[in-house]
């Protein structure tokens, strides 16, 4: 699944994208993030630009009996502004699409 907010664009994370998101992330990420036993795979959290989009954070959304917990860990630089708040809006989001 792909999602596409406003201002951001999720997809998938994929094997290769790991080393990246450990150096993007530094050593706050945390790698339990990226285990596949979640109700859709761990979401790249990218900002698109004219040169590429930057790797930004990572998202999850994990079934909670009938909740969804959504979790999203931000590169430092992105922590507590507001791509932030729209990506945990878009993993909401995503959350209402799938049920």
């Amino acid at each position: 699944m792909f999602f596409r907010s406003e201002s951001l664009f999720l997809r998938p994370v994929w094997p290769e994208d790991r080393a990246g998101l450990i150096a993007e992330m530094g050593e706050s990420f945390d790698p339990e993030l990226l285990r596949q036993d979640r109700c859709v795979p761990p979401m790249l959290i990218t900002l698109p630009g004219d040169a590429g989009a930057a790797l930004i954070g990572v998202g999850t959304l994990t079934r909670q009996g009938r909740n969804v917990d959504v979790s999203c860990q931000m590169a430092a630089p992105f922590r507590d502004g507001v791509y932030a708040a729209e990506a945990r809006a878009a993993l909401r989001q995503m959350a209402l699409l799938i049920g």
